[in-house]
Order: structure tokens, then sequence, then C-alpha cells
């Protein structure tokens, strides 16, 4: 598949990307759900805003090659307005980079790795010795999040790259493998290069909001051992990560679509994240690497009693 335009993607498959999508039936909306590109969303309740893996920076290629990495602070702050809690799923810059921002101006806590703890004291330090909040979780507990309730699920990153292994930049196929300790993040200067955002360890995670439950994969692998351990046997909205979909667990949708029943599938993290978030010359692109064509189709095959909703970026599903 190549990359393409969003609208030429959807031209060529027939599936529209949606800007808003309302399911609501007819009462008052509980809950939102906003696509921040990459595995990124926000979820929305009356009282609270929980923000999971943002990345709308997006600093381009070059800038990963030679360059550290910095987050738009302006641009954060305009996508995001408010923030009580951010999730972070694993460490590498394409879910940790913006979060930083997020905790230092809206006071907004961190819950992550304790490799995602390193990183945001570095950057809060960096801002000016800033105290920000920050909860490290193996995954395994519920953390109260206001009403909300959110739980980690250790999890697994697809290999980019199967059994390939090049030092500290690629470990059995996965980018800038690793952790980093508390006491060694306390030598960290930001901004960082993107090989010092270590991976970390994955956690996806699952949240329970305003009677509804959300289940986010946020890398295309998973643990059947964490996940046959959660008392839950539906899910109202599953946000399923799609790149590196075919080299992780080969019953990567099968599985997760017969064990959580979803009423809602999301694809995320099929999108280019080296173009910049909003352009007003270029349209968002469909990675080509995310195969995203095939992946619709795997799971068209096997989402019999679920929706599938194609959200674009900054798209919204009410509920």
């Amino acid at each position: 598949m190549k990359t393409l335009p969003l609208t030429k993607f959807a031209d060529q498959t027939g599936i529209p990307f949606e800007s808003k999508v309302d399911r609501t039936q007819g009462s008052s909306s509980k809950l939102s759900i906003r696509f921040l590109g990459t595995a990124g969303f926000i979820v929305e309740s009356a009282d609270r805003t929980i923000v999971l893996d943002p990345y709308v920076s997006r600093p381009g290629l070059w800038d990963h090659l030679v360059g550290p990495l910095r987050p738009n602070r302006d641009l954060i702050l305009n996508i995001i307005p408010r923030c009580d809690d951010v999730l972070i799923g694993h460490s590498h810059s394409d879910h940790l980079l913006d979060a930083p921002t997020l905790a230092i101006e809206y006071g907004a806590r961190i819950i992550g790795t304790e490799t995602t703890s390193a990183i945001a004291k570095a950057a809060a330090r960096h801002a000016g010795n800033v105290e920000i909040e920050t909860l490290v979780t193996q995954g395994g507990e519920d953390i109260a999040c206001g009403t909300a309730i959110v739980r980690g699920v250790p999890s697994f990153h697809a290999p980019i790259a199967p059994h390939l292994s090049i030092g500290k930049y690629l470990g059995d196929g996965v980018p800038f493998p690793g952790t980093i300790l508390e006491e060694e993040g306390e030598t960290l200067e930001w901004p960082l290069r993107a090989s010092q955002f270590k991976e970390g360890g994955v956690l996806d995670w699952l949240i329970s909001i305003s009677g509804l439950r959300i289940l986010h994969i946020d890398s295309a692998k998973f643990d059947r051992i964490e996940l046959e351990r959660l008392d839950v046997e539906k899910v109202d909205v599953l946000c399923l990560c799609a790149i590196g979909w075919q080299k992780g667990n080969p019953d990567y949708v099968p599985y997760l679509l017969e064990r959580f029943q979803p009423r809602y599938i999301v694809p995320c993290h099929w999108d280019n994240f080296f173009d910049p978030y909003r352009s007003a010359t270029r349209e968002a692109r469909v990675w080509g690497i995310s195969r995203l064509d095939s992946f619709i189709e795997a799971i068209q095959d096997h989402a019999t009693k679920s929706e599938l909703i194609l959200l674009q970026l900054d798209g919204v599903i009410k509920l």
C-alpha cells in the first residue's frame, strides 16, 4: 500500500473519514472521544478530561534524524485546551513528546511507566524546575481519575522489523528498546533526541468513565494472559492500533474483537506522523506501512456486531 492523502484513500476503499459521529441516540452526550492522530485521543466527560498519547507537535523526519525533538507549546495548548490526566502507553516520542507540556501548563497528572515519569521530569526541570505530578504504574491496578477508573494492562510493542537488532536503535525489531530509571532520568537534558525516548515498557489502557468502557490498544501486539485477567466481557469502544498489526500477534484482530465484542472500533496510529498536524497546503496522509486497507478488511471480516468508525484527525465521536 502506498502513502495516500485521506481523500484518495477514501475514494479507493469507499470508507470515508468522519469528522463527527453522533451515537447518543437522541439523549444528551455522556462522553466525547476525539482523535489526535497516531495513538492520541481526548476522552472527555462532564467532569474529567483524559488525554492518551498526545502527539500533535509532530516534528518532521529531518528533526528525528539530526536534532533534538521540541514540543510545539502553542499548538499543543490550542488543540488540547484542558487536561486532567495523561495516559502514556509507552515512552517513544510519538506517544510522549507532548505530555510534559500538559503537565507543566495545566497541572495534569501523567500516568505511565517509570521511563515515562523520568522523561517527563526532565522536561519539567528544563522548564524551570516546575513541579509536576507523575504516577508510575506497572499495570494491573485501578487508578481513580476523578469519577473515572483507569487500569494499565501490561503489553508489548509490535516489531517493525522482526528478529532484527541494531544495538540501542532496534532490539528484536522494536525501535529504541530499554528503560530509564528515575535516578537515571535525573541526568537527562531536555530536549531529547528521538533515540533517547526509550520504549520503557508498554501499557494498554482500560478506561471506565460515565458508565462506558474504552480499551486503548497502544501498540499492535498484546499480552493474552494480561487481557484474559481483565474482569470485563465487553467494551463500548476499542481504539485499535494499526501500524505493525501484521507483525505482532497472528490473531491480533480476531482475538480482540471476539474477546471484547466492542460496539465501536476506532482504528488509530495509521497516519504519517512526520506530516504536520494541521497544514493549509497538505492533507493528512495514510501511512503506507500501516497497511490500513488490509487492516480495515480484517476488521470487517470479523466485526459482525461492531461498527467500524474511521475518524479523521480532530474527528469526534459522541456517546
